[in-house]
């Protein structure tokens, strides 16, 4: 019974991550609250930070600042036992307080780039970089931003060219 629950909390936490990035993000709301609901109930904490990761990200992008910034650091000590849901739930609580505090927001911007690097998360860490480029761009700090342009570009770039022998892979 539990297994077959948490099947389906899965299956919710997916098409609610994938809704919630759609032309309609606060469509994932439901399936987000359900699958948290469940990982919440089973004591799958780090499952149930992905959820509340997500549906952070959907209360920012539809404009409820607080209320995302409360689910962020929620998800941020239900994460503690993940780098990687700890890593996506301080990069999005950077995002989300950027315009309000930027040197904070910087803080955890850095502060994801590191555990995703830990990790090995090329794709992600690079994101993460154009996340922190924009926030030094919105800033003036055009230098620091194209750095951080950058070193997003040469982590991905080093990465594709680990099992190539050093070339790039687009020679």
């Amino acid at each position: 019974q539990i297994e077959l629950r948490t099947e389906m909390a899965a299956a919710h936490l997916a098409r609610g991550s994938a809704l919630g990035r759609s032309d309609d993000p606060a469509s994932g709301r439901a399936d987000l609250l359900r699958a948290r609901s469940v990982y919440a109930e089973t004591g799958m904490l780090v499952d149930e930070a992905r959820a509340v990761t997500e549906l952070g990200r959907i209360e920012y992008v539809t404009g409820e600042r607080a209320e995302a910034i409360a689910l962020l650091k929620e998800a941020m000590g239900l994460a503690t036992d993940d780098d990687v849901a700890l890593a996506f739930a301080t990069r999005e609580l950077g995002i989300s307080i950027g315009e309000q505090d930027p040197e904070t927001s910087e803080r955890h911007l850095r502060a994801a780039i590191d555990l995703l690097e830990r990790c090995d998360r090329a794709m992600d860490a690079a994101e993460t970089y154009r996340a922190l480029g924009d926030l030094l761009s919105r800033l003036g700090d055009t230098g620091r931003a194209c750095g951080a342009y950058r070193s997003g570009l040469a982590f991905v770039e080093q990465r594709f060219t680990k099992g190539s022998r050093g070339r790039s892979p687009y020679a």
